[in-house]
C-alpha cells in the first residue's frame, strides 16, 4: 500500500482553472499540514512523487535539472527545472511550453501551497494534475 491508498479524494476545493486566449491556468493554494521541508521532499523526491502524482517519476531537483514523468495510461510529460530554492519555490519547464510554478510558505501548523501552471492547452496531463492535487492534506 502507498501513501495515496491513504486518501479518500473529495472536491477540488481551492482550485481554479482560467483561459485566457489558447493558454489555460490552473491556480491552486492548499495549506498542509506538514512542515515545508517534508512538503519540498513531496514534490522534488522521485519515490515520493510516485506516492502521489505520477506512476513513475525522474527528477533532478536543481536548476537544468530533467524530469519525466509517466502515468498509467501512457501519457509523458517532460520538464526543465528553471528554478530550485529549496523549501521555497520550484518552477519546471514543461516540454509543451507551460509552466508550473510551486511556492511554499512556512504557516502556523504546517505550510501554504501556492501552485500555478499554465498549458498552452487543457490536456489531459493538466486535467491529472488538479486531480492528483485534489487530495494532498
Amino acid at each position: 500500500m502507498n501513501d495515496r491508498d491513504q486518501y479518500t479524494p473529495g472536491p477540488a476545493s481551492g482550485v481554479q482553472v482560467q483561459k485566457e486566449g489558447e493558454k489555460w491556468t490552473l491556480i491552486l493554494v492548499r495549506q498542509l499540514r506538514h512542515p515545508p521541508e517534508i512538503v519540498w521532499q513531496a514534490l522534488t523526491d522521485p519515490a515520493r512523487l510516485e506516492e502521489w502524482f505520477a506512476t513513475e517519476a525522474e527528477l533532478d531537483a536543481t536548476p537544468g535539472g530533467e524530469g519525466v514523468f509517466r502515468w498509467g495510461d501512457g501519457e509523458e510529460r517532460r520538464a526543465t527545472v528553471r528554478e530550485a530554492e529549496p523549501e521555497e519555490r520550484l518552477v519546471l519547464d514543461w516540454e509543451d511550453g507551460g509552466e508550473v510554478v510551486i511556492e511554499l510558505e512556512p504557516v502556523e501548523g504546517g505550510t501554504r501551497l501556492h501552485v500555478v501552471e499554465t498549458s498552452p492547452e487543457f490536456s489531459t496531463a493538466l486535467e491529472l494534475y488538479a486531480l492528483a492535487w485534489a487530495p494532498v492534506r
